[in-house]
Protein backbone atom coordinates (compact mmCIF):
# COMPACT_ATOMS: atom_id res chain seq x y z
CA UNK A 1 0.00 0.00 0.00
CA UNK A 2 0.99 3.59 -0.56
CA UNK A 3 -0.54 5.98 1.97
CA UNK A 4 -3.43 3.54 2.55
CA UNK A 5 -4.05 3.17 -1.20
CA UNK A 6 -4.02 -0.28 -2.77
CA UNK A 7 -1.73 -0.38 -5.80
CA UNK A 8 -1.94 -2.57 -8.90
CA UNK A 9 0.94 -2.62 -11.38
CA UNK A 10 0.10 -3.69 -14.94
CA UNK A 11 2.79 -4.80 -17.37
CA UNK A 12 1.56 -4.99 -21.00
CA UNK A 13 3.49 -7.41 -23.20
CA UNK A 14 1.75 -8.80 -26.25
CA UNK A 15 3.79 -11.13 -28.43
CA UNK A 16 3.15 -9.48 -31.78
CA UNK A 17 5.64 -6.77 -32.72
CA UNK A 18 6.40 -5.47 -36.20
CA UNK A 19 9.36 -3.22 -35.41
CA UNK A 20 11.39 -5.78 -33.44
CA UNK A 21 10.17 -9.36 -33.14
CA UNK A 22 9.49 -10.50 -29.55
CA UNK A 23 11.12 -7.34 -28.22
CA UNK A 24 9.49 -7.73 -24.80
CA UNK A 25 11.48 -10.89 -24.06
CA UNK A 26 14.76 -10.24 -25.87
CA UNK A 27 17.64 -10.93 -23.45
CA UNK A 28 20.12 -8.38 -22.16
CA UNK A 29 22.76 -9.90 -19.85
CA UNK A 30 20.68 -13.08 -19.56
CA UNK A 31 17.59 -11.15 -18.49
CA UNK A 32 14.54 -10.70 -20.77
CA UNK A 33 13.48 -7.12 -21.33
CA UNK A 34 10.29 -7.57 -19.30
CA UNK A 35 12.48 -8.86 -16.45
CA UNK A 36 13.84 -5.33 -15.90
CA UNK A 37 10.30 -4.15 -15.23
CA UNK A 38 9.59 -7.14 -12.99
CA UNK A 39 12.69 -6.38 -10.91
CA UNK A 40 11.71 -2.71 -10.69
CA UNK A 41 8.33 -3.69 -9.25
CA UNK A 42 10.02 -5.89 -6.62
CA UNK A 43 12.06 -2.87 -5.48
CA UNK A 44 8.88 -0.95 -4.71
CA UNK A 45 7.34 -2.86 -1.84
CA UNK A 46 4.28 -0.60 -1.70
CA UNK A 47 2.94 -2.21 -4.90
CA UNK A 48 0.36 -4.71 -3.68
CA UNK A 49 -0.05 -6.82 -6.81
CA UNK A 50 1.57 -6.93 -10.23
CA UNK A 51 0.10 -8.56 -13.33
CA UNK A 52 1.26 -9.16 -16.88
CA UNK A 53 -1.25 -8.72 -19.69
CA UNK A 54 -0.04 -10.93 -22.54
CA UNK A 55 -1.37 -13.24 -25.22
CA UNK A 56 1.58 -15.63 -24.93
CA UNK A 57 2.10 -18.58 -22.55
CA UNK A 58 5.83 -18.28 -23.23
CA UNK A 59 5.77 -14.70 -22.00
CA UNK A 60 3.81 -15.83 -18.95
CA UNK A 61 6.48 -18.37 -17.97
CA UNK A 62 9.18 -15.71 -18.14
CA UNK A 63 7.02 -13.20 -16.27
CA UNK A 64 6.53 -15.64 -13.37
CA UNK A 65 10.30 -15.78 -12.85
CA UNK A 66 10.28 -12.04 -12.20
CA UNK A 67 7.36 -11.99 -9.79
CA UNK A 68 4.50 -11.08 -12.13
CA UNK A 69 1.14 -12.81 -11.75
CA UNK A 70 -0.13 -14.65 -14.83
CA UNK A 71 -3.68 -15.78 -14.10
CA UNK A 72 -5.13 -14.91 -17.53
CA UNK A 73 -4.26 -14.66 -21.21
CA UNK A 74 -5.20 -11.57 -23.14
CA UNK A 75 -7.92 -12.19 -25.71
CA UNK A 76 -7.20 -12.15 -29.44
CA UNK A 77 -9.39 -9.07 -29.74
CA UNK A 78 -7.18 -7.14 -27.30
CA UNK A 79 -3.95 -8.43 -28.85
CA UNK A 80 -4.21 -6.59 -32.14
CA UNK A 81 -1.75 -3.83 -32.99
CA UNK A 82 -4.31 -1.02 -32.89
CA UNK A 83 -5.87 -1.75 -29.52
CA UNK A 84 -5.72 1.19 -27.11
CA UNK A 85 -3.86 1.20 -23.80
CA UNK A 86 -7.15 2.06 -22.13
CA UNK A 87 -8.80 -1.17 -23.30
CA UNK A 88 -5.87 -3.25 -22.02
CA UNK A 89 -5.79 -1.44 -18.67
CA UNK A 90 -9.51 -1.71 -18.05
CA UNK A 91 -9.55 -5.39 -19.01
CA UNK A 92 -6.65 -6.17 -16.67
CA UNK A 93 -8.05 -4.09 -13.82
CA UNK A 94 -11.45 -5.81 -13.93
CA UNK A 95 -9.90 -9.28 -14.13
CA UNK A 96 -7.48 -8.47 -11.31
CA UNK A 97 -10.15 -7.17 -8.96
CA UNK A 98 -12.13 -10.34 -9.54
CA UNK A 99 -9.06 -12.56 -9.09
CA UNK A 100 -7.82 -10.89 -5.90
CA UNK A 101 -11.36 -10.21 -4.63
CA UNK A 102 -10.38 -6.64 -3.87
CA UNK A 103 -10.53 -3.19 -5.42
CA UNK A 104 -7.43 -1.17 -6.27
CA UNK A 105 -7.22 2.58 -5.70
CA UNK A 106 -4.29 3.28 -8.03
CA UNK A 107 -3.05 1.60 -11.20
CA UNK A 108 0.57 1.89 -12.37
CA UNK A 109 1.16 1.03 -16.03
CA UNK A 110 4.73 -0.06 -16.75
CA UNK A 111 5.72 -0.84 -20.33
CA UNK A 112 8.65 -3.28 -20.70
CA UNK A 113 9.88 -1.25 -23.68
CA UNK A 114 10.80 1.64 -21.35
CA UNK A 115 12.97 -0.37 -18.94
CA UNK A 116 15.15 2.31 -17.33
CA UNK A 117 13.39 3.68 -14.24
CA UNK A 118 14.17 5.13 -10.83
CA UNK A 119 12.01 4.41 -7.78
CA UNK A 120 12.38 7.99 -6.53
CA UNK A 121 10.58 9.24 -9.66
CA UNK A 122 7.69 6.83 -9.17
CA UNK A 123 7.32 7.71 -5.48
CA UNK A 124 7.45 11.44 -6.23
CA UNK A 125 4.81 11.07 -8.94
CA UNK A 126 2.52 9.07 -6.62
CA UNK A 127 2.81 11.79 -3.98
CA UNK A 128 1.95 14.43 -6.58
CA UNK A 129 -1.08 12.43 -7.75
CA UNK A 130 -2.46 12.15 -4.22
CA UNK A 131 -1.51 15.60 -2.94
CA UNK A 132 -3.02 17.37 -5.94
CA UNK A 133 -5.93 14.96 -6.25
CA UNK A 134 -5.17 14.17 -9.87
CA UNK A 135 -6.89 11.56 -12.00
CA UNK A 136 -3.66 10.63 -13.74
CA UNK A 137 -0.01 11.50 -14.08
CA UNK A 138 2.24 10.52 -17.01
CA UNK A 139 6.02 10.52 -17.13
CA UNK A 140 7.24 12.88 -19.84
CA UNK A 141 10.45 14.24 -21.35
CA UNK A 142 10.99 17.78 -22.60
CA UNK A 143 11.25 18.12 -26.39
CA UNK A 144 14.21 20.04 -27.78
CA UNK A 145 12.94 23.29 -29.32
CA UNK A 146 14.48 22.38 -32.67
CA UNK A 147 11.95 19.53 -32.84
CA UNK A 148 9.03 21.70 -31.71
CA UNK A 149 5.68 20.78 -33.39
CA UNK A 150 5.40 24.25 -34.94
CA UNK A 151 8.73 23.71 -36.70
CA UNK A 152 7.73 20.35 -38.14
CA UNK A 153 6.75 19.85 -41.78
CA UNK A 154 4.57 17.55 -43.84
CA UNK A 155 5.10 16.63 -47.45
CA UNK A 156 2.17 15.51 -49.57
CA UNK A 157 2.93 16.67 -53.12
CA UNK A 158 3.66 20.04 -51.56
CA UNK A 159 5.90 20.93 -48.61
CA UNK A 160 4.00 22.62 -45.83
CA UNK A 161 4.03 23.26 -42.10
CA UNK A 162 2.50 20.55 -39.91
CA UNK A 163 0.46 23.25 -38.20
CA UNK A 164 -0.78 26.33 -40.02
CA UNK A 165 0.72 28.70 -37.43
CA UNK A 166 4.19 27.29 -38.06
CA UNK A 167 4.88 29.87 -40.76
CA UNK A 168 4.52 32.62 -38.16
CA UNK A 169 7.46 31.35 -36.08
CA UNK A 170 10.63 33.30 -36.84
CA UNK A 171 12.52 32.90 -33.54
CA UNK A 172 12.95 30.20 -30.89
CA UNK A 173 11.79 32.68 -28.28
CA UNK A 174 8.26 32.40 -29.68
CA UNK A 175 8.08 28.72 -28.84
CA UNK A 176 6.77 27.37 -25.56
CA UNK A 177 8.08 24.14 -24.04
CA UNK A 178 6.50 20.90 -25.22
CA UNK A 179 6.78 17.39 -23.84
CA UNK A 180 6.53 13.82 -25.08
CA UNK A 181 5.42 10.83 -23.03
CA UNK A 182 8.39 8.54 -22.50
CA UNK A 183 6.62 5.38 -21.31
CA UNK A 184 8.56 5.16 -18.04
CA UNK A 185 5.26 5.06 -16.14
CA UNK A 186 1.62 6.04 -16.25
CA UNK A 187 -0.38 6.33 -13.03
CA UNK A 188 -4.17 6.40 -12.83
CA UNK A 189 -6.81 6.39 -10.16
CA UNK A 190 -9.47 3.71 -10.37
CA UNK A 191 -12.07 6.42 -11.00
CA UNK A 192 -10.10 7.60 -14.04
CA UNK A 193 -10.32 4.17 -15.66
CA UNK A 194 -13.75 2.99 -14.50
CA UNK A 195 -15.77 6.20 -14.20
CA UNK A 196 -14.12 8.57 -16.69
CA UNK A 197 -13.24 5.73 -19.11
CA UNK A 198 -9.98 7.47 -19.90
CA UNK A 199 -6.23 7.27 -19.26
CA UNK A 200 -6.13 11.00 -18.70
CA UNK A 201 -9.30 11.88 -16.82
CA UNK A 202 -10.43 15.40 -15.99
CA UNK A 203 -7.35 16.44 -14.04
CA UNK A 204 -4.02 15.21 -15.37
CA UNK A 205 -0.39 16.25 -15.09
CA UNK A 206 2.99 15.32 -16.51
CA UNK A 207 5.92 14.25 -14.37
CA UNK A 208 9.10 15.52 -16.01
CA UNK A 209 12.00 13.08 -16.10
CA UNK A 210 15.26 14.84 -16.90
CA UNK A 211 17.53 11.80 -17.04
CA UNK A 212 18.02 9.66 -20.13
CA UNK A 213 15.03 7.56 -21.16
CA UNK A 214 14.74 4.59 -23.47
CA UNK A 215 11.74 3.59 -25.58
CA UNK A 216 12.58 0.40 -27.44
CA UNK A 217 10.74 0.07 -30.76
CA UNK A 218 13.39 -1.26 -33.13
CA UNK A 219 16.78 -2.98 -33.28
CA UNK A 220 18.75 0.26 -32.95
CA UNK A 221 16.87 1.19 -29.76
CA UNK A 222 17.59 -2.27 -28.35
CA UNK A 223 21.31 -2.07 -29.15
CA UNK A 224 21.51 1.40 -27.59
CA UNK A 225 19.91 0.22 -24.34
CA UNK A 226 22.08 -2.91 -24.23
CA UNK A 227 25.18 -0.76 -24.61
CA UNK A 228 23.98 1.56 -21.85
CA UNK A 229 23.36 -1.34 -19.46
CA UNK A 230 26.76 -2.88 -20.13
CA UNK A 231 28.52 0.44 -19.60
CA UNK A 232 26.67 1.21 -16.36
CA UNK A 233 26.47 -2.21 -14.72
CA UNK A 234 28.39 -2.52 -11.48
Amino acid sequence: MFKSKRILAIVPARSGSKGLKNKNILPINNKPLLGYTGDFIKENKFIDESVISTDSTKYQLLAKKYGLDTFFLRSKKLSKSRISDYDVIKDTLIKSEKHYNNKFDIIIYLQPTSPYRKSKDLVSALNTLLNRRLDSIWSVSEVDLKFHPLKQLVFNKKLNFFHRTGKEVIARQQLSKTYIRNGVFYIFTRECIINYKSIMGKKSQGYIIKKRCFNIDDKNDFIEFKKFINENSS
